[in-house]
């Protein structure tokens, strides 16, 4: 056994307390005044020292800096009230023990929690927690960050608590942002293209959105890509099929439209599901429609300034074939020939010209090859005199002056007498020879019925009477004296006229 001085000894700097000697191993027991419990033990044979126990209570270890402040505590048991339930009494959940780091001030810096969680930073800035895999970095008054680098100590990665960002770098290149304030995705840039590659649980990629080529390509590897938009009652209006090719727009009570703007916003391309129209052009464009050959010529084109529509050119014939439901091809307009062909395998071609009335004029048939004028005479246009336009109207008698203009009649037997000027009833001219139109040209019937002004005052007119001028302006008579009718007959009458003056058929015809 060791002597007092041996287990105690003191210096001008220290003071010792020694236990143990050779062959005995020293060992300090602070026992708690209640119970008589092992509160502190150090054991020497262990290097151990133990605080606190079943009897003593929790063990605590407090250390201070040379200011009084408490800087690191290490505590063996972290208690917290389990909420409270109706009828049951309170009762308190034991967390595990925890090493509290503080600084110099007191604050603490760093917390490590029996939980598995570690906490650093005033505030908690960053929280490890073991025991959910959940790392919090940032706390109020401080924003999270944090920064990986690769081997070369080049930062790579970095997140932004403060904005809620990513950064993602190649070498010192950024290459991906992600922004959490905007709501922004950006891929690529610095010399890199951004693409976007999702695969399928085949790792098949089936998404791709290439920066480089600005394509964005759905399905493939046995997936068909598709793109549906629903609208906010949750119904599908808008569905584009890779598997058929189609475009689908409306549906479910709502109508699909196709509206193309032009640079100043004015609509130009309208494709309208609800009267199923196509519009083109408006609102100061003139819509035009142009089809292409293999050799980028244009050969059919509709348009819209004009109305016209043209087919063929630039060494291309166009050719309009219409076929019937039997698939015969009955009408053919040939450009190259210059031919319009109607009918053909049992189909007879007709041609049908119908007036501002809807009646049928002109009657081409191919069954028979017939030309019908459903008109009554065949005219020709002459020159009125200025003087007497207010005077000749359809039906009047009219004669030739000396610069071969045409006038009313006004003599009896006149031998200049031309005709009767053609329209009048219910007649109408076949075919008007030498046609130049103008409001001082009219057309004269040279054969066929026409309605003529005729005066009975001078004799009366039976069906079959040779018809002549008459003193009577723009009126034709009954050529009653053979001698002075050569040279000066109009027609006969198709309709007697016993008395006065009017308007009856007379069939006109070559002297």
């Amino acid at each position: 056994m060791k002597s007092f001085d041996q287990i105690y000894t003191e210096s001008g700097k220290t003071a010792t307390l020694t236990l143990g000697f050779n062959g005995t191993s020293g060992k300090v027991l602070v026992e708690k005044a209640q119970n008589a419990a092992e509160s502190i033990v150090l054991d020497a044979s262990t290097s151990t020292a133990s605080l606190g126990g079943d009897k003593a209570g929790d063990g605590n270890i407090q250390l201070w800096n040379a200011s009084g402040k408490n800087t690191v505590s290490v505590t063996s048991s972290v208690k917290v009230d389990i909420k409270k339930i109706p009828g049951v009494p309170d009762t308190k959940r034991d967390l595990g023990g925890a090493v509290v780091v503080r600084n110099s001030e007191g604050t603490a810096a760093c917390t490590l929690e029996g939980t598995g969680t570690l906490s650093l930073g005033e505030g908690q800035a960053i929280v490890l927690q073991g025991a959910s895999g959940v790392s919090t970095f940032g706390a109020a008054g401080a924003d999270g960050f944090i920064n990986l680098k690769n081997s070369n100590a080049i930062e790579t990665i970095s997140l932004y608590g403060a904005t809620g960002g990513m950064t993602l770098r190649n070498n010192d290149h950024v290459t991906i942002i992600l922004d959490g304030m905007n709501g922004d995705l950006t891929l690529g840039g610095s010399g890199s293209n951004g693409d976007l590659i999702i695969n399928n649980s085949s790792d098949d990629q089936i998404f791709s959105l290439q920066a480089e080529s600005g394509n964005l390509t759905l399905g493939g590897g046995g997936v068909d890509g598709d793109v549906l938009l629903k609208n906010s009652n949750g119904v599908q209006i808008c569905s584009l099929q890779a598997e058929n090719g189609n475009l689908t727009l409306g549906g479910g009570g709502v109508n699909g439209d196709v509206l193309l703007k032009n640079s100043n916003g004015a609509e130009t391309i309208i494709l309208d599901s609800a009267n199923s129209e196509l519009t083109l052009g408006g609102t100061g464009v003139n819509g035009d429609i142009l089809l292409k050959n293999s050799n980028n010529i244009a050969t059919v084109s509709l348009d819209g300034a004009g109305g016209n529509l043209t087919l063929g050119g630039s060494g291309t014939n166009g050719d309009i074939f219409l076929r019937n439901s039997s698939d015969v091809e009955t009408v053919h307009l040939d450009s190259a020939n210059g031919t319009l062909t109607l009918g053909g395998t049992g189909v007879n071609g007709d041609v049908l010209i119908k007036n501002n009335s809807n009646i049928e004029t002109i009657k081409i048939t191919g069954s028979n090859g017939d030309i019908e004028f459903l008109n009554a005479d065949v005219a020709e246009e002459f020159d009125i005199q200025p003087d007497s336009l207010a005077d000749v109207s359809p039906g009047t008698v009219v004669v030739v002056d000396e610069c071969g203009r045409l006038r009313p009649c006004e003599e009896a037997y006149d031998g200049r007498v031309v005709g009767v000027v053609a329209g009048a009833g219910r007649y109408r001219p076949a075919i008007v020879l030498d046609r130049k139109g103008g409001r001082d040209r009219l057309p004269v019937a040279m054969i066929g019925k026409v309605y003529c002004w005729v005066e009975a005052d001078s004799d009366p007119v039976r069906v079959g009477d040779l018809l002549t001028t008459s003193c009577q302006r723009g009126h034709a008579r009954r050529a009653s004296d053979p001698t002075q009718s050569f040279g000066s007959l109009i027609g006969k009458a198709l309709q007697p006229l016993s008395q006065g003056r009017a308007l009856i058929p007379v069939l006109v015809k070559a002297q």
